[in-house]
């Protein structure tokens, strides 16, 4: 007799359905533009549930933290670890460095910059996340790649690790790409443009990759 593989309870089905409501409307409306009543409705779910599996809306608010910095953290695994391998063993190759960076890089880019419904959630409420100070404390408002980068930047520079320039740069890097997320819309006009396909990344990717290599030769 063959045995059955058990399926998500039904409060695990529940809680997926409050949570998957919370990313969307927190990501529309912020923290502050949403009841847990909408979220509920939303959900299809009595709203003492949201009580019952996250304690409060701020408990619910930093589940879905939780939730995108795991996807974002799965997503990026490959690269970050071979990154962190290459750091541990204290080389100080600017090439091989740089060629982590732009691994990083690359991963993030294909993450976040092509037309894709469930990136679009996530950048939604990434970007009201930054707006807000609701969870500030939270470690989603602090980028997880961020450290990373700056190491692999002050090898590449041959600078001292920790300096603030090496921290700018790193943030610079970054915004390289977010802007094509965040700011969607405005980026879609001035490239004249209707989506973000494969062709438009690569040359988005092209023109990243030159900019990094010029900003660390300096």
């Amino acid at each position: 007799m063959t045995e059955k593989k058990a399926g998500p309870g039904v409060g695990e089905l529940a809680r997926e359905k409050l949570l998957q409501a919370a990313l969307d409307m927190f990501g529309q409306h912020g923290f502050d533009g949403v009841s847990i009543r909408q979220i509920s409705d939303s959900a299809g779910m009595n709203v003492s549930s949201i009580s019952y599996h996250f304690g409060s809306k701020d408990g619910l608010y930093c589940a879905v933290a939780d939730y995108i910095g795991a996807q974002i953290i799965e997503h990026s695994h490959a690269p970050a670890t071979a990154a962190e391998e290459f750091l541990n063993t204290q080389s100080l190759d600017a090439g091989e460095a740089m060629n982590h960076l732009l691994s990083i890089v690359e991963n993030m880019m294909q993450i976040m910059l092509p037309d894709s419904v469930e990136t679009k959630r996530w950048a939604r409420f990434v970007t009201q996340f930054q707006l807000g100070e609701d969870a500030r404390d939270h470690w989603l408002s602090k980028n997880p790649f961020h450290d990373l980068v700056a190491k692999l930047v002050a090898i590449v520079r041959s600078e001292p690790d920790k300096t603030l320039e090496n921290a700018i740069i790193a943030q610079t890097i970054f915004g390289q790409v977010l802007v094509f997320r965040v700011s969607r819309m405005s980026a879609k006009m001035a490239l004249n443009i209707s989506s973000f396909g494969p062709e438009e990344v690569a040359q988005i990717k092209r023109v990243v990759f030159s900019n990094i290599q010029k900003l660390l030769s300096q």
